[in-house]
């Protein structure tokens, strides 16, 4: 520590104009090649005090006393070494950190131009497939007719089989050849082949209970909803000869269909009901009298049941 003592007159009189604060010491700490030294800065001008010169300076200059201090300098090492490891440990952490948002900006950079890339290509692709679709011209179809409409050939298909017993279905295949499938065995038998031109040209065929003939519906004509008028004709399925269903000449008829038994059949002229024994002996009972067409039906419903 540095001791201030009182000042002689001549001294007074120059630092009388300065602070008041004569009575004060300034301490520094100096490092300088690895030593430590204690600065004592004495603003002093005293003639007899010990370790002073006798000569007086009219400037007032400070005398430096240098003094070596062991233990101050151990505590300053000491803590120069805190201080280079502690900024040697702050450095290395900056790094890490700088590091760090190096890699985030990388990562950004690279999602942002990946985001930015999937863009473009879906522009691109979006771009090419509509020139691409706007070239292509799409071919213009011919709109419904009435008749079509009416006729009903817009409809679904139906399931054009007929199921003849628990383990067999009357069908036509792709190729319109009639068959026989048998469901348990999963085999099929051809009945009528469509080279037969009775057979081509038929919309409704019936097999008889006895399986030995056939009967084929052509040339219809709708009447209402359900009802129809069309032609009927006989096929022996060994002989393959025809026979045409009708009475007097009269051979548009409303219906007919198999009986459950043999080969008898039930047919239907003029609201009137006709029954026939052997299906080639043209032998016909009249069962009704009684139809009058648009008054009286027998075999068959009328207008009313079946818009109903």
């Amino acid at each position: 520590m540095a001791r201030v003592s009182q000042y002689d007159t001549k001294f007074s009189k120059r630092t009388s104009q300065r602070d008041n604060n004569d009575e004060s010491s300034l301490f520094l700490n100096h490092v300088k090649y690895g030593k430590e030294y204690f600065v004592c800065v004495e603003t002093k001008a005293c003639e007899n005090l010990d370790g002073c010169e006798n000569s007086e300076d009219e400037d007032g200059t400070p005398l430096i006393r240098q003094k070596y201090n062991d233990s101050v300098m151990s505590e300053e090492r000491h803590i120069l070494r805190n201080r280079r490891t502690n900024s040697w440990d702050g450095h290395m952490e900056l790094m890490t950190k700088n590091k760090r948002r190096s890699w985030r900006r990388i990562l950004a950079g690279a999602v942002v131009g990946l985001v930015i890339l999937a863009l473009v290509i879906t522009a691109i692709i979006y771009l090419v497939g509509h020139s691409e679709s706007a070239d292509k011209q799409t071919p213009v179809k011919d709109g419904l007719t009435l008749e079509e409409w009416l006729s009903g050939s817009l409809s679904t298909n139906s399931f054009n089989g007929t199921w003849l017993s628990d383990e067999e279905i009357l069908y036509m295949d792709e190729s319109r050849n009639l068959k026989i499938h048998n469901v348990t065995s999963n085999s099929s038998t051809i009945v009528l082949e469509t080279t037969n031109s009775a057979l081509a040209s038929s919309f409704q065929h019936q097999i008889s209970a006895d399986r030995k003939y056939l009967l084929l519906a052509s040339n219809y004509q709708k009447l209402y909803r359900h009802t129809y008028l069309a032609q009927y004709k006989i096929i022996n399925l060994q002989t393959l000869t025809e026979t045409s269903l009708g009475i007097n000449g009269t051979y548009m008829l409303q219906l007919a269909v198999w009986a459950p038994q043999g080969n008898a059949l039930i047919h239907v002229i003029q609201n009137n009901i006709y029954y026939r024994p052997e299906a080639e002996v043209a032998t016909d009972y009249q069962i009704t009298t009684s139809g009058v067409f648009g008054s009286i039906y027998n075999g068959v419903p009328d207008w009313v049941y079946e818009g109903e």
